[in-house]
């Protein structure tokens, strides 16, 4: 396997994972209600998924290299509009330019982890899941502590020049590049026509995980325990590098046990749902060690997730496109996830985000289950 390409899967999730709950914080710092945040927050996966598309359109032909470079330049620009926003539309602007970077990594991430692994797409793509969900929890552990004791601004400027100097991995990669590309045959491959029915139910239960996991991590959790609970930022950031760690052994123990794909898809459907549940009766009493059971749950879920994107794409001419697909419903969630687990956790309480998220899961859980028994 490519070193950088493991530099960089682990460079752009530590960011990732900073910005996870720096942002959200910020916002809430800075008198930010909960449902305009999550207005801020949807921002991103919009952008997400128009952009996404054209990135693997334009990767099927070019090459993975040059869009990698493009993700690390959006990278910085993006840490660079965040340490100077000042206001809601500065930070929707950063959400925005964030969707524009995390589109181009997921646009070939995948495509160049197959490329690598010929033979052992789905298992050394599980891997990298467990590699990205670590370097997740050091950015967050990082980020949390770094806050506790320096401003925002500080960890902010933190970041983008830890960002400057990754730019190493993507400019020293040595991928499989193609100098140009036809402008015509880009565009015509964008479109959704053409693929199986096996496909779009793929891509639906991709959704309902979306539903479940992005606004829990991404909204909800971080601010509850930062307005409900009044845990510090270096205690926030324990807990979610906490979440991140414990999802990555749940991973990892998964994949060299070897079971049977029906005791996956039963144990993190079993395990998610009676966190979640828990969570929205004790979430005041035992919210730490119940998030933790979510994190099995969902480290669990990684292997039997990555297996279906990769039965239905590893074999694609045009992997990168239909990866992009597969995940288009899956940002739609996100978008209109975290809008509506805002107003919820506003208007109705956060107990119903968390039953919302684990009634998701379940859901996921068991389409995934019938879509590995085919």
């Amino acid at each position: 396997m490519e070193r950088h390409i493991i530099a960089i899967n682990f460079t752009e999730s530590f960011v990732s994972g900073a910005l996870l709950v720096l942002i959200p914080l910020l916002l809430l710092s800075r008198g930010i209600e909960i449902a305009e945040i999550g207005l801020i927050l949807s921002v991103m996966p919009l952008v997400f998924l128009l952009a996404r598309m054209l990135f693997a359109s334009i990767a099927d032909q070019a090459g993975f290299k040059p869009i990698f470079i493009a993700e690390w330049l959006a990278r910085v620009i993006t840490l660079a509009v965040y340490a100077f926003a000042a206001t809601p539309l500065g930070f929707a602007l950063g959400k925005a330019l964030e969707g524009v970077m995390y589109s181009g990594f997921w646009a070939v991430d995948r495509t160049a982890i197959f490329h690598y692994a010929k033979g052992k797409e789905a298992e050394t793509s599980a891997r990298f899941a467990g590699l990205r969900t670590l370097g997740t929890a050091l950015g967050i552990l990082a980020v949390g502590w770094a806050v506790a004791v320096f401003p925002f601004d500080y960890a902010l400027l933190g970041l983008l020049a830890f960002a400057l100097v990754a730019g190493a991995f993507p400019l020293g990669l040595r991928g499989k590049v193609r100098p140009s590309f036809d402008v015509k045959r880009t565009l015509g491959a964008l479109s959704p026509l053409g693929r199986r029915k096996l496909f779009w139910l793929t891509a639906f239960a991709m959704m309902l995980y979306a539903f479940a996991i992005y606004p829990l991590l991404n909204l909800v959790a971080p601010i509850f325990m930062r307005s409900q609970l009044g845990y510090g930022y270096g205690v926030i950031g324990t807990a979610f590098a906490l979440y991140y760690l414990a999802s990555s052994v749940a991973n990892i123990a998964g994949m060299r046990l070897g079971l049977h794909r029906t005791v996956y898809t039963f144990a993190q459907a079993v395990i998610f749902i009676l966190g979640a549940s828990l969570l929205a009766l004790f979430g005041n009493q035992l919210f730490v060690p119940l998030f933790l059971l979510l994190a099995i749950g969902d480290g669990i879920s990684t292997i039997t997730y990555e297996n279906i994107v990769a039965r239905v794409s590893k074999d694609s001419k045009l992997v990168s496109v239909d990866i992009g697909w597969l995940h288009a419903p899956y940002r739609i969630a996100e978008f209109t996830g975290v809008i509506a687990a805002g107003f919820m956790a506003e208007f109705a309480g956060f107990e119903y985000v968390f039953l919302m998220s684990g009634i998701s899961f379940v859901a996921f859980s068991f389409i995934t289950w019938w879509l590995l028994r085919k």
